[in-house]
């Protein structure tokens, strides 16, 4: 989807170049691996890029947006049930059962897909910047499937 590569060119491409050193990420990514194994400054600028991904992208902007979506799309309607029959559900309202939902599933959701992502970011920050995207989106259709799969049915919570 056009939404999820442009928010993902931006943080993997121009953000995580805004946030570190281009020239190390540039020589890191340009090396062959037995080379980037030795080279301690980019591999603790690959740390780096990896924390602030897991640490800050995936539980601020990734999983928030998934259950805000999710609820004004296909929202639970047993989670309605205590507002008065004839009113309608307000946006506020639904933004609280979908952060509630998030906050039920905050540690599993965020260790499953740091368990998903920390491998695959660690080859994506680590290929040259032309190679990012395609191997980006590669991974990211097989994550919305699971996505889908485990937290996209009616009921899912």
């Amino acid at each position: 989807n056009f939404l999820t590569g442009v928010t993902q060119w931006l943080v993997c491409v121009k953000g995580m170049r805004k946030l570190f050193d281009p020239k190390i990420m540039d020589k890191f990514c340009e090396m062959p691996f037995s080379e980037k194994l030795k080279y301690r400054t980019g591999l603790k600028q690959l740390g780096a890029q990896l924390t602030v991904d897991m640490t800050m992208f995936q539980p601020l902007m990734c999983w928030p947006s998934f259950y805000l979506f999710k609820e004004f799309i296909m929202p639970d309607q047993k989670d309605y049930k205590e507002i008065e029959s004839g009113k309608s559900v307000t946006a506020y309202q639904k933004c609280r059962f979908a952060m509630s939902k998030y906050g039920d599933n905050f540690w599993e959701d965020n260790f499953g897909m740091t368990g998903f992502w920390a491998p695959a970011l660690t080859v994506i920050y680590s290929v040259p910047v032309q190679y990012r995207m395609p191997i980006l989106h590669s991974v990211s259709f097989v994550w919305c499937n699971l996505l889908s799969f485990y937290r996209g049915g009616d009921g899912a919570h």
